[in-house]
């Protein structure tokens, strides 16, 4: 719970999310957290358990200001039903710069390959 407060704590007032997972779009004041109670939702209906995504070298920095883009690519890793499974994505995120530091304002994860 700590961890996902702190994680809930860096979205900004109004965030914009897009996803591989329905309803796909989730969007104002508790996008962040309605996206983390999709995913939950999502993970047990479909029999996802022991995910983990880690983020690679990112492929674009652009900072302009109070503003950045950052796009990296993505490994997430999981068991469905028990079988091992492995996505790659590209992670891209819009971030704003506020008085207590960057704050996300949208992000989108893009699948490119399951194996």
């Amino acid at each position: 719970p700590d961890k996902l407060q702190t994680a809930l704590a860096m979205c900004d007032s109004q965030v914009s999310i897009i996803d591989e997972f329905p309803p796909h779009e989730w969007h104002g004041p508790t996008a962040c957290a309605d996206w983390w109670k999709g995913l939950l939702a999502y993970n047990d209906k479909s029999g996802v358990t022991d995910g983990n995504a880690t983020l690679g070298t990112p492929q674009t920095v652009d900072v302009n200001e109070d503003h950045a883009y950052y796009v990296a690519p993505m490994k997430y890793t999981y068991k469905q039903r028990g079988k091992s499974i492995k996505e790659t994505a590209s992670f891209a995120v819009a971030l704003r710069r506020t008085q207590a530091g960057w704050r996300i304002t949208g992000w989108a994860y893009a699948k490119q390959t399951l194996e």
